[in-house]
């Protein structure tokens, strides 16, 4: 349980500075799901994110989502927020096919965005 607890803890990390990367306007968009983003750091180091992952030495050894691909990803974030707040299943439809069928994206968050629709589509028939 204390791993689970600490990955959580890292996890949640990841993402709050994923936030301050996507707000601060690191994140360019190059072509249909890759990116550069600015390190916070280091002012003349960029990565580049795809679907395959992110060039960052953290996400290339520790082989995890980085806050970067997570700055890339936050719309993922803000689309699964928006699911879980509808109130209709055709605006729970509407907000899941809107996000997924232009978006390259690791699979794992398409799986995540399924599923909450489909959680969502559970709620809304009780």
């Amino acid at each position: 349980m204390t791993n689970l607890i600490k990955s959580a803890k890292v996890t949640q990390d990841r993402i709050e500075r994923a936030m301050r990367i996507y707000d601060g306007g690191l994140v360019k968009q190059i072509s249909t799901g890759t990116f550069v983003v600015a390190s916070e750091s280091n002012q003349t180091a960029y990565y580049i994110v795809n679907q395959h992952g992110c060039t960052c030495p953290d996400s290339m050894e520790r082989r995890m989502l980085c806050k970067h691909t997570w700055a890339c990803f936050i719309s993922a974030a803000l689309t699964i927020w928006r699911i879980q707040l509808a109130e209709t299943r055709k605006e729970v439809e509407e907000i899941a096919d809107y996000y997924l069928p232009t978006a390259h994206m690791p699979t794992g968050i398409h799986r995540t965005i399924e599923l909450e629709r489909g959680l969502a589509i559970e709620r809304l028939a009780l």
